[in-house]
């Protein structure tokens, strides 16, 4: 018996291996119900550490999907906000609340 491979380009392939790291949807989630400092997001992640927050967050940034903004304070905090990029991921999440709703 031959066995056949079937390649499958598929976009939405591309867009999971954004979310799929750990801690990136959650930051995200959090992002999207305007949590957008990083003492927040802590606090709303109690489970993730700072330094993983920070690698997620700069991730994030790297893909377009974050624009960090610091605050001339003493000590500096940086908030979070999503760029065009990052809002139009917006649906994307309403569309599997929606799934998930009608579904499981």
């Amino acid at each position: 018996m031959i066995e056949e491979t079937v390649e499958v380009h598929c976009n939405a392939y591309q867009v999971l291996k954004i979310l799929k790291p750990k801690w990136t949807t959650d930051i995200l989630v959090q992002i999207l119900q305007n949590n957008t400092h990083f003492g927040t997001l802590l606090r709303s992640l109690p489970d993730i550490n700072p330094r993983s927050l920070a690698i997620r967050l700069r991730f994030l940034e790297e893909q377009g999907i974050l624009i960090r903004t610091k605050k001339n304070v003493n000590p500096p905090q940086f908030t979070y906000q999503l760029t065009k990029k990052g809002e139009n991921m917006r649906p994307i999440f309403n569309a599997m609340n929606q799934w998930f709703d009608e579904n499981i």
